[in-house]
């Protein structure tokens, strides 16, 4: 890793230790993916056992690239997207994220704040 993104992976552990939230926001090709993949996938998975989880909100044009990054480097990841439509996105909640989310399997969802209609944050109730 080059030292911006070691810098920047240091203050996502920062955050993390202090019980903060933050965001990773500098010009495109910084590396804000592998710093994610790096907090998420070797810091928060292998030297804290938190496996998820996560939420990932990028710009919609890069989702597609997230996921096959995450699904490279971190070989057990199962990253869902969550874009579409709001039907489409309350069947991907319903039939894929809360599933998992009973299961704890599901490790990172990506979404973008490019959605149409309202974005579904609770989990729904079965048979709602």
């Amino acid at each position: 890793m080059r030292p911006q993104q070691l810098q920047g992976l240091d203050w996502m552990v920062s955050l993390h230790h202090n019980g903060l939230s933050g965001i990773l926001a500098d010009e495109m090709g910084l590396g804000k993916t592998v710093q994610t993949i790096t907090f998420l996938g070797a810091y928060l998975k292998h030297y804290r056992d938190i496996s998820g989880p996560h939420l990932i909100v990028a710009p919609k044009n890069t989702l597609q690239k997230w996921k096959q990054e995450f699904e490279r480097w971190i070989l057990d990841s199962n990253v869902i997207v969550l874009t579409g439509t709001k039907e489409e996105r309350a069947e991907l909640i319903a039939n894929r994220l809360y599933p998992k989310i009973l299961r704890f399997a599901s490790r990172i969802i990506g979404t973008s704040l490019e959605c149409e209609g309202n974005f579904p944050l609770g989990i729904p109730q079965k048979g709602k």
